[in-house]
């Protein structure tokens, strides 16, 4: 028996919830397309959509409300229940680990056989957090995948829902500590590429808000979906609004001071499409569906193969053909493609055999 609420109303809680997936696939192609044109402009100078894709970065911000939002709904039968502990540990381990093992071994291979322009330490101190996905050593440069920063999150996230699956009010005391060295870190500088400044950083608030989403989805009436959706809907014009559109600069500056503001607007939109497929039960395009499943190896991969398209592009002295519109939907669409791959050759059939072996 749960001890989050619940209504007679809503006994389909439980069901795969295919909105779910969408989020994942637009936050994923979002993240590529803003890289892409951070990509096209630094190694080719080209400033196509630049303007714009700042807000893929955004997929960011979605991606770990979701997380939030799908820990409790994957888990909350599991709170106060501390047998659960390593049958969670085991499920969230193999969901994270295997194939960004996978995409870091690569990437490694790449830089040491001098492939791309790597901008990592090499010392096992940093490779070992960066392997682990957990600051044992302040990280001094960049991470090996540039993508796995989120992942530090995710693990320290995933680590401290265990305080609910051991007790629920051990999990609330927890969660009320974590939110209070977000507020502390506010307006304190505790450096970044640390275990502190990660436990401290505002960035958290999103999967708390998550879990928030979750709870009021569970009890609240379908009908205010609409209301749910257009109060998120108009969180994020409010941040949009904002930006002059004159640069990174200009969008980095509302950016990282809107995380809270993002974070509202992103839970109140998802609660409210979630709500929307539950009261209509509509489904959702297959299409949608198959890039919200492959929207880890899309995200974890995609900037590898953008890299090495630029690098291509650059030795093969195909800029004046590539270099333009074309070019940039021709690298970002190989990007989806070659990592959809990926995840149907890779890490589906991967987590299949892990998940067995796991049983």
């Amino acid at each position: 028996m749960s001890i989050l609420p619940s209504s007679p109303r809503h006994t389909h809680v439980e069901n795969r919830i295919d909105v779910l997936q969408l989020g994942r696939g637009i936050a994923a192609l979002l993240v590529v397309f803003y890289h892409v044109s951070l990509l096209f402009k630094q190694k080719l100078g080209s400033e196509l959509y630049w303007d714009v894709s700042h807000f893929g970065q955004l997929g960011v911000n979605f991606f770990f409300v979701l997380s939030g939002f799908i820990i409790l709904l994957a888990h909350h039968k599991d709170i106060g229940k501390p047998k659960k502990v390593v049958k969670y540990i085991q499920k969230r381990l193999i969901r994270i680990y295997p194939i960004y093992w996978v995409c870091f071994a690569v990437y490694i291979c790449a830089a040491a056989l001098g492939i791309g322009e790597p901008d990592f330490q090499w010392s096992f101190a940093q490779l070992f957090s960066a392997f682990t996905l957990v600051h044992w050593v302040p990280l001094d440069g960049g991470l090996p995948l540039h993508v796995a920063w989120t992942l530090f999150f995710e693990i320290m996230f995933y680590a401290l829902f265990i305080s609910f699956i051991i007790n629920f009010y051990l999990g609330i005391a927890v969660f009320a500590i974590w939110l209070c060295a977000m507020i502390f870190g506010l307006n304190a500088d505790l450096g970044s590429g640390t275990m502190i400044a990660q436990f401290a950083s505002i960035w958290g608030v999103n999967f708390i808000l998550g879990m928030l989403a979750y709870v009021i989805y569970r009890v609240a009436p379908d009908k205010l979906s609409y209301v749910f959706l257009a109060i998120g809907i108009g969180l994020l014009a409010t941040f949009i609004s904002r930006y002059n559109y004159d640069g990174y600069d200009a969008f980095k500056a509302i950016f990282y001071d809107s995380t809270a503001l993002l974070a509202c607007s992103f839970s109140f939109i998802l609660l409210g499409l979630v709500m929307l497929e539950r009261l209509y039960k509509c489904k959702v395009n297959a299409v949608f569906v198959f890039l919200g499943n492959a929207s880890y190896s899309i995200y974890l991969a995609h900037s590898m193969v953008v890299s090495l398209g630029i690098i291509l592009i650059k030795k093969m002295h195909l800029e004046i053909y590539l270099n333009n519109l074309f070019g940039f939907w021709l690298v970002l669409i190989a990007a989806v493609v070659l990592t959809c791959i990926l995840h149907v050759i890779v890490e589906r059939p991967m987590f299949s055999i892990l998940r067995k072996i796991a049983k």
